[in-house]
């Protein structure tokens, strides 16, 4: 006679065929009953605990196989009691309090986490059982907030996570009288019903478990939302990322570490603005990654424990923000102190007239890459380069000479930086018969940084000392002040004179 071998808690037993499949059938019934309950797995012990202490009592004492009259019998004394927790909601669900031999409700005046109905940690079932709410309502409240506060309402998440307690609703019901209630180190059934094709040849099987628990249509549809939410910013932002490399010519220190001429690269160091872009997508990227994966696990009902999961991405996402924090820091730091390179050329003219205009060689603005308020990235025959508008202005000379004042201003981590990048910076004049030839534009040495560099040209002129503002001096004139408070444009094309106090108009 075929006999197949199972195991009840932690009592074997040897079940015809027959009885076994009748067997099998009640706990798969037992635990579709059960499916939507966090509690089922507890469920399904004392009832595999209750059958196998039928099975002992009244087993034949001539025979040790449990026929299929006996399995029909250990049922029939389960009666409706094996129903009776069908009526309690996934928010009421008993704990079994091992001092008192009763049942009480986990909400109340007391906030635990609930690890046993939880996704991640427990906090969101926990508040809802505390406050007598819908946990799927708890926990997309949670997801709002998550978008809404960008994911800043994680922290209080695991505020809330180390400062609740734990508190388990598992434990079944408790059993009729006379029977014992620890249930400790025994085996769930579903993890050990097992057979054989024959008492010398055993096998396991996982009968509980042989059909997966399905998940609610609800509980579905969230998952649904949350996951192709999360795969859609993700897709998003990745696409973002993309466009803005295209659109300003790369982020390539990212996608191509070994470019060197890279748009950020004239700002940032190439270790430090990968850092940093690395560093925010995964800031920005992990937390749409997390909606996924909780998505996933609503979809299809995934029982498994999501907390090591979940740890090492909140561990890594922390990891990202102190190295973001830490590189804009950095990147702010280089801009933190100011330094002046100030260099005084005396002026020769052939003549007491002054012309002043811009050289024509510049021919920079033409073909800018990228342009922003004074500075531009250019392309100097096939290499990218900054370069910056230069400030002219005209004063007053403390004597009877002329003389051009440049300027040069820039910023570092620390002083001496600063005057370096001040000292480093590109500045050519001219001076030809009786006509100064300014450059529009500075420039910065190929290997050098944009740190807020500066270029201010001041003409010192004599009394008495003509000079003539060419049409071309326009992109650069600043705040030169005149007698007829004539705004700096209307200045040019015109002869003005130096006097004591200031320019006067010649008419």
């Amino acid at each position: 006679m075929q006999t197949i071998i199972v195991i009840l808690s932690g009592v074997s037993f040897s079940l015809e065929h027959r009885a076994y499949e009748q067997l099998k059938a009640f706990i798969d019934k037992i635990s579709l009953h059960y499916s939507g309950y966090s509690n089922q797995r507890a469920i399904l012990i004392e009832v595999e605990r209750r059958i196998a202490s039928y099975f002992t009592t009244n087993r034949l004492p001539d025979s040790d196989i449990i026929n299929e009259s006996l399995v029909q019998n250990a049922i029939d004394s389960l009666g409706n009691s094996v129903y009776s927790f069908e009526n309690v909601t996934a928010d009421q669900q008993p704990i079994y309090n091992s001092a008192t031999n009763t049942s009480e409700p986990l909400s109340g005046s007391k906030l635990y986490r609930d690890t046993n109905s939880a996704i991640i940690g427990g906090v969101c079932s926990g508040l809802a059982q505390y406050l007598k709410s819908d946990k799927i309502i708890v926990r997309l409240l949670f997801v709002v907030f998550f978008i809404v506060s960008s994911g800043l309402v994680l922290l209080v998440y695991i505020i809330l996570w180390i400062g609740m307690g734990k508190k388990s609703n598992i434990l079944p019901p408790p059993a009729s009288a006379g029977e014992n209630n620890d249930l400790s180190g025994q085996r769930n059934f579903s993890q050990n019903l097992s057979g054989s094709a024959s008492s010398e040849n055993r096998y396991s099987q996982n009968v509980a478990t042989e059909k997966p628990v399905k998940p609610s249509s609800f509980n579905k549809v969230i998952g649904f939302l949350l996951f192709a939410f999360g795969i859609l910013n993700l897709a998003a932002l990745i696409t973002g990322f993309v466009f803005l490399s295209e659109v300003v010519d790369k982020l390539p220190q990212v996608f191509h570490p070994l470019a060197q001429d890279g748009f950020f690269n004239h700002f940032f160091s190439q270790t430090s603005s990968s850092t940093m872009v690395i560093s925010a997508l995964v800031v920005l990227g992990l937390p749409l990654l997390l909606l996924i994966y909780l998505g996933s696990r609503l979809m299809f009902n995934i029982s498994t424990s999501g907390r090591p999961v979940v740890l090492s991405a909140l561990a890594v996402w922390f990891i990202a923000i102190v190295v973001a924090i830490s590189s804009v820091i950095g990147a702010v730091n280089v801009f933190s102190t100011s330094a002046t390179a100030s260099e005084t050329n005396s002026l020769a003219f052939a003549s007491d007239t002054i012309y002043i205009k811009l050289a024509t060689d510049d021919n920079f603005e033409k073909k800018p890459k990228v342009s922003m308020n004074h500075i531009m990235v250019v392309d100097d025959n096939g290499v990218e380069k900054i370069v910056g508008k230069a400030k002219f202005t005209v004063e007053k000379s403390d004597g009877n000479y002329s003389e051009l004042i440049v300027n040069r201003y820039a910023k570092g981590n620390n002083y001496r930086s600063a005057k370096t990048n001040a000292d480093r910076i590109e500045y050519d004049y001219s001076v030809a018969g009786d006509t100064l030839f300014l450059r529009q534009f500075f420039t910065l040495q190929k290997s050098d940084k944009w740190r807020s560099q500066r270029v201010d040209l001041t003409m010192k002129l004599p009394t008495e000392t003509v000079i003539f503002f060419h049409q071309s001096l326009l992109p650069i004139v600043s705040s030169i002040e005149n007698q007829q408070n004539m705004w700096e444009g209307d200045m040019l094309d015109k002869y003005w004179e130096m006097s004591d106090n200031g320019l006067t108009l010649i008419k």
